[in-house]
Formats: C-alpha cells, structure tokens, sequence
C-alpha cells in the first residue's frame, strides 16, 4: 500500500487553492475543492493539509475546515497536525 499523497491547501480572497502535479485549482469552498480533486486522482487516498495560521486567521475558513473535517469524508488536518 503507497502512502497517501498529501495535498497543501491554501485560503485566499475567499478562494481555497491547491496545486496537484500540473493541475492548479481554485475553488470557492473547501467542500467543493475536496469533491474536485480526487476526479483527478481516483485511485489514491488523499490527505488534504490547511496551514494553520488559514484557520485561525479567517472566521470563514474556519467554518469550512471544521465542516470539511466533519463532513467531507475526506481526510482533513491542519499543518499543526501533520
């Protein structure tokens, strides 16, 4: 079993942003970023990492990644985590 790749999400304008190999995505929720890029990476598991200083700095990314974690099904932490 290979490792879980590790994805580095970023909250900007309002905007959550990840870089996966050639592929940049810009999404307007964690939710909809976490549906989006397994599409492209369908037989791995994933781990998607929100820098910390995102969930304490913004009241709206904040909600998100507490949803996210909860309710995506996915694998949420915040870089404190890792």
């Amino acid at each position: 079993m290979s490792e879980p790749r590790k994805i580095d999400v970023a909250y900007a304008d309002g905007h959550w942003l990840a870089e996966v190999d050639f592929y940049s995505f810009d999404c307007p929720s964690l939710m909809t970023l976490i549906k989006t890029v397994p599409c492209l990476l369908p037989d791995e598991e994933l781990i998607f990492i929100v820098d910390q200083s995102t969930v304490e700095d913004y009241v709206a990314a904040e909600a998100q990644f507490a949803e996210a974690s909860t309710k995506s099904g996915a694998l949420v932490i915040s870089s404190v985590d890792v």
